[in-house]
């Protein structure tokens, strides 16, 4: 059976309702201050609706998932997944945007919702529909504004569909995605003909209205096919009057809500603190020293009973924790002292000096009178050295310089003359640098200083036109090699098409092209035209025959418009060149020249394809029937001279 209940009270009302109910509460609310709670990796954002906490997106838990033929009370779904492995369901779209279906039973499983947190009851529903304006408009209020809802409150329901499992009448499947989604209650109340009790349902769909619908095991029908609009796209037979709805074998969403009752540490430094609960119940644990909850500190104390210590704070001179000292002492009293072992007794001679008597070295020697550091063995100590080159033969050779450092300058000794125009510099007998290069003054690089290399020498690099005036004036040139052009001298631009190419003002080189139109299709195809300059004319162009009673002129086959012609498609005769009939339907005459002339006739079509050729004398016959019907040109070589006219065949 079905029972839905009737709106109570209105819109307006509700949110008067609402906003009062709001202001009366303390300043920690129904939520304790939280905006979202965080289960199973998954952080759920949580709005207060009706003086309650509730979950602002469908549940996600899954500990497990069915394919969509099986199961049925106990099983989990995710909408369009067929399969048996969760995270390949969780990585679908379905489950990101609308979460899980649940089976009754999976959905009243104590695992489904946080701790403190539990299914609605149908009353908490049924309150909040009244709260939100009825059930004939708390449908509105309740869906997101994705689901064409107003979303008042920010339950944001969306519509996630369900799965139907009855399978005596119907198709078992999902179905409803995005038209209309449910919500299970918390749990069974008493009554129902079959003796299992009533369970409860929240169902929304497209419209305004919210219902809690109820199932005594028995198929709901009437009120819930109506509600779900079209019953053959939910999987009831068209045919069937009663649809197969079963609350025991369908699967719907889940929304938690925070359980009023539910209690604990409300301490945040405790290691238990629970945000959500009402009121402490004197459960508060804290870590001891060892980070352990609730512990004494003993399981991290070291051998001095120090949490988390590494037995020094009590170790004695000998290495024992808390012992005296007695164990390593030796004759001298010291803890693993080595005894009466030194020059001078139980103490070494004191570090910086020679003996017992505290006689001290000279700096930078020991107390043998050697130097403390000579790397070298040279006798000099190595504080007491002069870096510097110690080659006589040198350029720099420094006579005091006691040790080698490797800067010695030697003749022949790469170096740089500081002149870009020489090469190979290296160090003279002099001492001084200079490099090859070249020494005569005429050339373009010539250099005082060079060692003279006459193939170094350049005397056409600086070489240029010398003249302001010319297009090519070169300002780094020394020397005029006749190079110079000037504007309006003859060029070429490279452009086979154009001619009379020539410098223009601005130093480029243009020529001038021959244009036209170069579509032999077109009435005034020009075979002499280069370059095309759009002014081709096509048959069925508009035109005009410039008579002032005549509209819409267009271009016949013919090539004429009006009485003006264009060009002469019909029975057209130029230079003895004649072809009729034309148009034609297959059987073409050709004539051309007289007096005995042999003549060549070639056909194409629009892509430039020999579709027929023939040669005669005069006069020939050409069958081009085989041809489909269109626009061809005739090519006629007559003693080397070539004419062309239009062919259209019907």
């Amino acid at each position: 059976m079905v029972q839905f209940f009737p709106q109570i009270g209105s819109i307006a009302l509700t949110l008067v309702l609402w906003l009062s109910a709001a202001s009366s509460v303390l300043a920690q609310g129904p939520c304790n201050n939280q905006t979202s709670v965080t289960y199973e990796g998954y952080t759920y954002e949580i709005v207060e609706i009706d003086g309650r906490c509730w979950y602002a997106e469908n549940s996600k838990f899954l500990p497990d998932v069915n394919p969509v033929s099986q199961g049925s009370s106990s099983g989990y779904y995710v909408h369009g997944y067929d399969g048996i492995f969760v995270e390949e369901a969780m990585a679908t779209s379905e489950y990101e945007e609308y979460g899980v279906l649940y089976g009754l039973s999976s959905a009243k499983n104590s695992s489904t919702c946080p701790t403190g947190w539990r299914l609605p009851s149908w009353s908490e529903y049924y309150s909040l529909l009244n709260e939100l304006g009825g059930t004939d408009f708390a449908g509105q209020s309740l869906k997101s504004t994705e689901w064409n809802g107003e979303d008042f409150f920010g339950f944001s329901a969306l519509p996630a569909g369900f799965r139907n499992s009855y399978s005596s009448s119907c198709e078992v499947g999902f179905f409803g995605l995005g038209s209309v989604t449910g919500f299970w209650t918390s749990g069974t109340q008493s009554g129902g003909s079959s003796g299992n009790g009533v369970n409860y349902v929240l169902l929304l769909n497209s419209s305004n209205s919210a219902q809690l619908f109820q199932d005594d095991a028995q198929y709901i029908v009437n009120n819930l096919i109506t509600f779900l609009n079209d019953a053959p796209d939910f999987g009831c037979p068209p045919t069937t009057l009663s649809c197969c709805f079963d609350l025991y074998d369908i699967n719907v969403s889940v929304r938690c809500i925070l359980d009023d009752d539910f209690l604990g540490c409300t301490d945040p430094g405790s290691c238990n603190f629970q945000p959500f609960a009402s009121a402490d119940d004197g459960s508060c644990v804290y870590e001891d020293e060892c980070g352990e909850c609730g512990g004494d500190n003993s399981t991290c104390a070291d051998e001095c009973g120090v949490p988390n210590g590494d037995n020094t704070t009590c170790m004695d001179e000998c290495g024992v924790p808390n012992g005296d000292n007695t164990t390593c002492m030796d004759e001298c009293g010291v803890p693993n002292g080595p005894g009466a072992i030194y020059e001078c007794g139980c103490a070494d001679i004191p570090e910086g000096e020679c003996d017992c008597e505290g006689t001290v070295p000279v700096t930078g020697y020991d107390c043998d009178g050697n130097c403390l550091n000579d790397a070298d063995g040279d006798g000099v100590c190595d504080e007491f050295e002069v870096l510097g080159c110690t080659d006589i033969t040198a350029c720099n050779y420094e006579d005091d310089a006691t040790e080698e450092n490797g800067s010695c300058i030697l003749q022949g000794d790469f170096c740089n003359d500081g002149d870009f125009l020489t090469i190979d510099d290296f160090v003279q007998a002099d001492c001084s640098c200079n490099g090859f290069g070249c020494n005569d003054p005429s050339a373009c690089n010539y250099s005082a200083t060079a060692l003279h290399q006459s193939d170094l020498c350049d005397f056409e690099s600086c070489q240029g036109c010398l003249d302001d005036a010319a297009c090519n004036y070169s300002s780094n040139s020394i020397i005029d090699d006749g190079s110079c052009y000037y504007v309006g001298d003859s060029c070429d631009d490279g452009d086979e098409s154009s001619f009379n190419d020539s410098v223009q003002s601005d130093c480029s080189c243009e020529g001038d092209y021959i244009g036209g139109c170069t579509y032999w299709i077109a009435c005034n195809y020009d075979p002499d035209a280069v370059i095309d300059d759009g002014s081709c004319t096509f048959i069925g162009e508009l035109c005009d025959d410039l008579n002032p009673l005549t509209f819409n002129d267009i271009v016949d086959e013919n090539c004429f418009c009006g009485d003006i012609a264009i060009t002469n498609v019909g029975e057209w005769t130029f230079s003895g060149f004649k072809v009729y009939p034309n148009p034609s339907n297959g059987m073409v005459w050709v004539e051309a020249g007289g007096a005995g002339s042999l003549f060549d006739v070639n056909v194409y079509d629009s892509a430039s394809r020999i579709v027929a050729s023939k040669t005669g004398i005069d006069r020939l016959n050409l069958d081009v029937s085989n041809c489909a019907p269109g626009l061809y040109l005739i090519e006629v070589n007559v003693d080397g001279s070539m004419h062309r006219t239009q062919l259209i065949l019907q």
